[in-house]
């Protein structure tokens, strides 16, 4: 006859308790997890370790008993964090599957690394393997990377005349983003400014936010010197200074008159 040796599985595992020989009247304790208790090769499936003892005859009516202990080695839970994932394009993510017992990594990226350095798009797992064979596989994580937007002041003039007004602004974006102008807290696409000074604009997409800004200026009207009144005689010849005093004009005709405006 042959008895089944103390054994060590996984859990999730089974086990067969065979005792091979001509054996009858099969008795197994305690029954828990077990296909049946009177056979003599039950099939044995724990959630944790136990001891089994059980009592047999032979063809001669001999009583023999005997115990196996199964030892249930747990499986390691891997829990990458966060579920979903998600960063600015250029940014990236760890995710650490290590604990000591494991031997063996395999990721869905092929990286066979403890810990792997995510920068793209895509669902990652990871299954390992630790020292007594038993597998664990960890949920599955999600990233998305979020591109940044595009902010740029569309071309325009950079000033205005006093008492007038300026329209600034950026392509509406797609999709729609969050839009501040600093100052005003505007949140449109377009502003219309009429005081001189840097204007800002920042578009945030979810999380990644981009900015660009434009100074204005205000335009005043130049300041002329006004002309007095003033008659030249022929042959005199003058010419016109209208900011200087007096002003020197050339004329043809027997008078000229000039009159400031």
């Amino acid at each position: 006859m042959r008895f089944s040796n103390d054994t060590a599985i996984c859990y999730g595992q089974s086990v067969n308790l065979g005792i091979t020989g001509p054996m009858t009247n099969f008795n197994w304790v305690p029954t828990r997890w077990l296909s049946s208790s009177t056979i003599g090769n039950p099939v044995s499936s724990p959630d944790s370790s136990i001891m089994y003892y059980v009592n047999f005859t032979d063809t001669v009516n001999c009583p023999f008993n005997d115990s196996v202990f199964i030892t249930v080695h747990p499986i390691i839970t891997i829990d990458l964090r966060p579920d979903t994932s998600f960063f600015c394009r250029g940014d990236s993510i760890i995710f650490d599957a290590f604990y000591g017992a494991f031997r063996s990594y395999t990721w869905s990226t092929g990286s066979n690394n403890s810990a792997i350095t995510v920068r793209n798009d895509g669902q990652y797992a990871v299954i390992a393997v630790d020292t007594f064979g038993c597998v664990s596989r960890s949920d599955t994580v999600g990233v998305d990377v979020i591109e940044f937007p595009v902010t740029n002041i569309l071309p325009t003039p950079d000033s205005f005349c006093v008492g007038s007004s300026l329209i600034i602004g950026i392509t509406a974006p797609t999709p729609p983003t969050t839009i501040l102008w600093a100052p005003g807290g505007e949140s449109t696409p377009t502003i219309t400014v009429n005081t001189p000074g840097l204007y800002r604009v920042t578009q945030t997409n979810i999380i990644c936010s981009t900015s660009d800004s434009i100074n204005i200026y205000e335009k005043f009207p130049p300041v002329l010197n006004t002309l007095t009144d003033t008659t030249v005689c022929c042959p005199y010849t003058y010419s016109v200074d209208p900011g200087g005093y007096p002003p020197i004009v050339t004329g043809k005709h027997k008078n000229i008159i000039v009159t400031g405006k």
